[in-house]
């Protein structure tokens, strides 16, 4: 099968990045032939086909994010040379843009979108308002509400930015006209795209994420480690200070945070002594620091989808505390695989951190175990692939 992946970036920025990335290899260790078709980057994974990817500019950075006619330019080269299939999007509002669906539907190319985020109904993409409060005033396409909530973190004039974008994206090419079908990593998203546009309902799949070699790979060291870490964007959205709060009163106890974003100075300046912020790291960075702390903490304020750090964290034997928000309590199994707290609730929290690290070394390596057994049940690629492919046999048959 020739298959077009496309996803903004061509490199691991965020948990979509990683799917994108992870998928393209799958689909070439099955024997199909992927295109990746993406941005042009310095951070870029090494890849042969890409003499397609888009170069950036000040058009890409500006104007292009709500229309990019390079974006359609390379793309009506790589279908006239390579003659693809099927066309797998992931993210593209922002960089990429809409504009490439009506070159796919031109060509007579099937769409599958892997909905990852709220880009499509959110001009803010996080259902996050100015009072940092979850907010779905914008439903169905109110997005002048973005203006009025002051949704976009820096202020009224970016916020009429976003909402001038998905009013010009809905106008122009709206999504749901163009996409053939849509797949869904967590029910919670399907039912709320659903909520807002019910007549994609009959076009949705909901099958959770995969992680590459779960399938062999060998039984992680179950272990406990002496610190607690969060690995993620740094952003509001994700719960830091509500984290940052709980381990002010938890000063015995260790807390390491991985990744950047809009609250990087506010970590810093607390200067707090039992909690080492490490700033961006790559994956084997990342992948070391899961193996050797306790529990990975998740205390997301927003609709999460289906976490990749979740799954990374579990493929380690590591259990989770998490925020019970979004599509997170899916894939966690109270007092089996983690444990969940109140969203933004910080004496919670304090709570269930506390109660995690009391908890005997037998009934520790229960959770840990328990996670990496969850992880090969659910996530593994020979779970995730058959499903994927029947996906796009029955797009090509349609």
């Amino acid at each position: 099968m020739r298959i077009i992946q496309i996803n903004n970036n061509h490199y691991r920025k965020g948990g979509t990045d990683s799917v994108y990335l992870n998928l393209i290899n799958l689909l070439r260790s099955k024997g199909h032939y992927v295109i990746p078709f993406s941005f042009d980057d310095v951070n870029n994974q090494q890849e042969e086909k890409s003499n397609y990817f888009i170069k950036k500019d000040i058009f890409n950075n500006n104007l292009g994010k709500f229309y990019s006619f390079p974006a359609k330019r390379k793309l009506i080269q790589l279908i006239e040379n390579e003659k693809p299939e099927i066309a797998h999007i992931h993210n593209i509002i922002g960089g990429i843009s809409l504009s490439i669906l009506p070159i796919l539907k031109k060509n007579n190319i099937p769409v599958l979108v892997t909905m990852h985020g709220f880009k499509y109904l959110c001009p803010a993409y996080v259902f996050i308002n100015g009072r940092k409060e979850i907010c779905e005033d914008c439903k169905v396409r109110k997005y002048y509400k973005c203006i009025t909530n002051k949704c976009a973190p820096k202020g009224y004039i970016k916020s009429a930015v976003y909402s001038l974008e998905a009013y010009m994206r809905d106008f122009f090419i709206p999504f749901e006209k163009y996409v053939d079908h849509y797949h869904f990593v967590s029910n919670f998203f399907l039912e709320k795209y659903c909520e807002y546009f019910p007549q994609i309902r009959s076009r949705s799949t909901f099958f959770p994420n995969f992680l590459t070699g779960l399938d062999e790979s060998k039984i992680p060291e179950y272990r406990k480690g002496d610190y607690f870490l969060f690995v993620g964007r740094v952003d509001r959205e994700k719960g830091i200070k509500t984290l940052i709060s709980a381990f002010e009163n938890l000063q015995d106890m260790k807390l390491k945070i991985v990744g950047v974003g809009e609250l990087s100075n506010y970590i810093s300046d607390k200067k707090l002594k039992n909690v080492d912020y490490v700033g961006y790291k790559n994956w084997n960075e990342i992948k070391e620091l899961l193996t050797n702390c306790s529990y990975l903490i998740i205390p997301s304020e927003c609709y999460e989808n289906n976490p990749m750090t979740i799954l990374e964290a579990y493929s380690l034997g590591k259990p989770v505390i998490a925020s019970n928000i979004g599509g997170i309590p899916e894939i966690i199994k109270f007092e089996e695989t983690g444990i969940l707290f109140e969203m933004g609730d910080k004496n919670d929290l304090i709570q269930k951190i506390r109660y995690a690290d009391s908890l005997s070394e037998k009934s520790y390596l229960n959770l840990s175990e328990n996670s990496f057994k969850f992880a090969q049940q659910f996530f593994a690629t020979d779970v995730y692939y058959p499903k994927l492919i029947n996906l796009y046999e029955e797009l090509l048959k349609e």
